[in-house]
């Protein structure tokens, strides 16, 4: 079994070697780990990789006072808690925001040409690159609740509310004239 701080040691002494091998052990475990708690793969693999680029970047500069397993968990972990801050704040905008924005795809009567014209566009455009949250998108649209649409899609909570965020995201870029993806 693969020591991490015996990996650790060997890297901070300037093995390349051993900073690959530490960097591919930290990734796997990482990401065994994040897959108990977050049920969706791209934000897995999103907090794993904004911790492994902290450790890769502050190990050989912080006073490590643990081990640097421990010390490399709890960076992670505060990857983590970030995410979860920030899930739960666009939670919160979620609603206000995307009730606006369907409300003015479905009113026919207030929206202009040129503006459905490019919706349309860009929502085809995030069928091609993110089939899921043109789904959950095309759902809410047709008047299904948020626990109906996590039903449907066997998708958590939480996870709505990021593949729901990313997609806004992407749509107000498009929207804007920017690429879509």
């Amino acid at each position: 079994m693969i020591k991490i701080n015996e990996l650790y040691k060997s890297a901070l002494s300037g093995d390349k070697d051993a900073l690959n091998s530490l960097y591919e052990t930290l990734s796997a475990r990482f990401r065994l780990f994040m897959r108990h708690k977050v049920n969706n793969e791209d934000d897995v693999e999103d907090i794993v990789q904004e911790a492994l680029m902290t450790i890769i970047k502050e190990f050989n500069k912080v006073e490590i006072r643990t081990s640097f397993s421990a010390w490399s968990y709890k960076v992670l972990d505060n990857k983590f808690l970030g995410f979860l801050q920030k899930k739960g704040r666009h939670a919160a905008k979620e609603n206000n925001i995307t009730d606006q924005f369907l409300a003015n795809l479905s009113d026919k009567r207030t929206i202009d040409h040129e503006l459905r014209r490019k919706i349309i566009d860009c929502m085809q455009k995030l069928v091609e690159n993110n089939l899921r949250g043109a789904r959950i998108i095309n759902l809410y649209h047709q008047g299904f609740t948020t626990d109906e649409i996590c039903e449907r899609m066997n998708i958590s909570t939480s996870n709505y509310y990021s593949i729901l965020f990313r997609t806004r995201s992407q749509l107000e870029k498009c929207l804007k004239g920017g690429n879509q993806k």
